[in-house]
């Protein structure tokens, strides 16, 4: 099975990556915008394939990613979902995962997350199988709000 982790360089990226690495069956590769991000990948005996991908470069992505099975976007819904939809509209039939916040449930009045929750509608509304993923956030810097938010969220709704 081939399988791309868009967005590998980020925190995230790296730790899919490092474990999908391990995984026997899977060929796996890396897509980010600087190649060199990714260097402790290349210092394998056979590293998986390192692309360079820009989310905003949407034909290049759409063309070096078309022939994959499965495609894990790291990147922010923003930048993931048009490629995705694009990859849909030349043909691709992968199964893609994608990563998003908590917060879309909860923080109604940010404009961020107004943005978020609209590129979910998009991957509702597209073709093919596909899953979003929304890990959990009970931690940050205590000015960040996040655990404010959750608590405001849990108190309007009885939880």
């Amino acid at each position: 099975m081939r399988i791309v982790v868009v967005g590998a360089a980020t925190d995230l990226g790296r730790r899919i990556l490092r474990r999908l690495y391990d995984v026997e069956w899977v060929e796996v590769s890396g897509a980010t915008r600087e190649a060199s991000r990714l260097s402790e990948f290349l210092e394998h005996d056979e590293p998986p394939g390192i692309l360079e991908v820009d989310p905003e470069n949407i034909p290049d992505a759409v063309e070096k990613l078309k022939d994959y099975e499965r495609i894990v976007f790291c990147h922010t819904l923003t930048l993931s979902v048009p490629v995705a939809m694009a990859l849909r509209q030349a043909g691709s039939d992968a199964k893609f995962v994608f990563f998003s916040s908590n917060n879309v449930a909860i923080d109604f009045d940010s404009p961020v997350y107004a943005r978020l929750r609209s590129a979910e509608a998009d991957i509702v509304a597209m073709n093919g199988e596909w899953a979003i993923v929304r890990p959990t956030m009970a931690y940050g810097s205590p000015n960040d709000g996040t655990i404010g938010l959750l608590v405001q969220y849990a108190i309007k709704k009885g939880v």
